[in-house]
């Protein structure tokens, strides 16, 4: 569950909180959706670069059409860029969801497709 208000992802487990996280959601101009959503079939990588934004991911996990939770940004080398990840906790992403990086491998490696996501 992630919540806008205070940018915060709750991962639960059998009803227990497994892993909780500061996050950031889109910026005004690029809003998240908002609603129910599963973790998508067939949509994680460890890696990927969009030149459009200039900028990398890791460890993505798809739960609606173009919309992730995913890393912090990186460059091309697959630096982090410092000044994204200075942002986390506030509204900063296309829409995405960013998280730190062990919190997304932690996604990416444990939350099954089909688990139930909500954006509030």
């Amino acid at each position: 569950m992630f919540t806008e208000e205070d940018q915060t992802l709750k991962i639960y487990k059998n009803g227990k909180i497994e892993k909780t996280s500061l996050g950031s959601s889109g910026e005004w101009d690029n809003f998240t959706p908002k609603g129910v959503f599963q973790i998508e079939k067939d949509r994680r990588g460890d890696w990927a670069y969009i030149p459009r934004f200039e900028q990398g991911i890791k460890y993505w996990v798809g739960f609606k059409d173009s919309y992730l939770f995913h890393s912090l940004p990186f460059d091309e080398n697959k630096k982090l860029i410092q000044e994204e990840a200075e942002k986390l906790g506030t509204p900063a992403s296309h829409g995405c969801i960013r998280l730190p990086v062990e919190i997304a491998k932690y996604i990416y490696d444990n939350v099954p497709e089909g688990s139930i996501v909500i954006i509030k």
